[in-house]
């Protein structure tokens, strides 16, 4: 019971230290990118992760790809980013000067079975049936792979990894506990979203982790 109530201290702590700076990189205008015509004939679903450093003015500096499964979602995503805006803050009180955050986007949010032309956009709006879509593949293509190498989690290190979570979540040793947790959490996870496929994944995070993403529960 003593291990359970330290553990409930704990979860608080870390609730209140996030909330209490002021979120940053409140979406002001965050335009999607439009399915290359060529790949929506086909079918064809696909991911990018981008890179973004977003500075104080709430303008992107720069865009940066990490990941992209065809050089045209690659452009398609870069054209669409560039424009996002998001609300300006100001630098003061431990608040950056810009925050790099990677953002997943996913032509074709259901996968391949059934094919859907919908996109999503970041962390926060990946559906499980994507997940789904991809830890059906992981298994098939790389039985062996720990299912946390699947890339909608890798995105999520990715993520936790960037500077906004330092911003929001200064001391390290917490930020480290993050990925633990996910990792740990990745199991039932896979289970919630393939009993859930119409969900969005963020959902099923762990809540110290959700409370992270932006636009997340």
């Amino acid at each position: 019971m003593a291990v359970k109530v330290l553990a409930f201290i704990a979860f608080l702590l870390f609730s209140v230290a996030i909330h209490a700076s002021e979120a940053l990189l409140i979406p002001v205008s965050t335009p999607k990118p439009e399915f290359p015509q060529n790949l929506l004939k086909k079918r064809h679903p696909g991911k990018v992760l981008v890179s973004l450093i977003v500075g104080a003015f709430g303008t992107v500096q720069s865009a940066r790809v990490i990941e992209s499964s065809h050089p045209q979602f690659t452009e398609a995503a870069q054209r669409a980013v560039v424009k996002w805006r998001y609300r300006p803050w100001e630098v003061a009180e431990g608040k950056p000067s810009s925050v790099e955050i990677a953002v997943p986007i996913i032509f074709g949010a259901r996968g391949l079975h059934p094919f859907s032309p919908q996109i999503t956009v970041g962390l926060e709006n990946i559906l499980c049936a994507y997940l789904n879509h991809e830890v059906h593949a992981s298994k098939r293509d790389f039985p062996n792979e720990p299912l946390s190498k699947v890339d909608v989690f890798w995105h999520a290190q990715k993520y936790l990894a960037g500077s906004y979570t330092r911003s929001r979540v200064p001391d390290e040793a917490a930020r480290t506990a993050l990925f633990s947790t996910l990792e740990k959490a990745v199991p039932k996870i896979v289970k919630d979203c393939r009993n859930h496929p119409d969900r969005r994944m963020v959902g099923f995070l762990p809540k110290e982790i959700a409370e992270l993403v932006v636009g997340g529960s």
